[in-house]
């Protein structure tokens, strides 16, 4: 049975199969970087990198939710444990809960790619996750210029970092944008919010209408200091965490 007559790319599921074997080594090579226990490895598929990792005598859990390629995957490669459950399962959720010292890799389905990153910076225990996405959405997580709600809240968990782009011809089907191959490590910022829902809250309020600014979009739920009056005349989009942390350490919630 080999790779190119297993099942065709299904479109509800987001699949693009990676093809290049030179550069899918340079991107083992740097999910290996820092010797983890073993790969939990998302969305598989044909099993292109399930196989590189096997060669390199690595322990793989693989979650793939397409039947067929689930079953293709048992058959080509026993030696690695291969849940058959979609990424939100409840039994999943204990596997990556229980994943430290685990490096966990995907080329993950473009449009449902923050949801998977979202769900596993609050729901695992992981210190490194590697992820093909879309170059759009990475330039998000990663840039220093502009803040916005999703970069701001990976920040919580995540210091991340682009490691190179991908252009189309390395997939079939070929997409139609350009990929990043993208590093999430766990950093420990979380302790520096203390009520995290309350700052959650925060972020949506001051982002919910990110050109106008913080003045405008916060003012009627809180009441802020004198030391950050100022700041208030400036769009959300100019702070970074730091920033912003300061700014909600100086608000008062107002009773609506």
């Amino acid at each position: 049975m080999g790779f190119s007559n297993i099942s065709k790319p299904k479109r509800s599921l987001g699949q693009n199969f990676f093809v290049n074997e030179n550069l899918g080594r340079s991107i083992v090579k740097n999910v290996l970087e820092n010797d983890p226990a073993g790969v939990i490895e998302i969305g598989p598929g044909r099993g292109f990198f399930t196989k590189l990792f096997v060669e390199m005598g690595i322990q793989v859990f693989a979650v793939e939710k397409d039947n067929a390629l689930s079953e293709n995957l048992k058959f080509l490669f026993p030696e690695v444990e291969v849940f058959n459950e979609d990424i939100f399962s409840e039994n999943l959720r204990t596997i990556f809960q229980k994943g430290r010292g685990y490096a966990c890799f995907g080329s993950l389905p473009y449009n449902i790619a923050k949801k998977i990153i979202a769900y596993l910076a609050e729901n695992s225990n992981i210190e490194n996750f590697y992820f093909i996405i879309q170059k759009e959405v990475a330039q998000k997580y990663t840039s220093k210029e502009k803040s916005s709600r999703l970069s701001l809240t990976t920040k919580l968990y995540f210091d991340s970092k682009i490691i190179f782009d991908i252009s189309p011809e390395n997939f079939k089907p070929r997409p139609n944008v350009v990929s990043s191959f993208i590093k999430f490590a766990r950093n420990d910022n979380l302790k520096l919010v203390g009520d995290l829902e309350g700052f959650l809250k925060y972020l949506h309020l001051a982002f919910k209408q990110p050109r106008k600014k913080l003045k405008n979009n916060i003012g009627k739920h809180y009441t802020p200091s004198n030391e950050i009056l100022d700041l208030l005349n400036k769009r959300p989009e100019d702070f970074d965490l730091e920033g912003h942390l300061h700014i909600w350490k100086n608000l008062e919630p107002k009773a609506i």
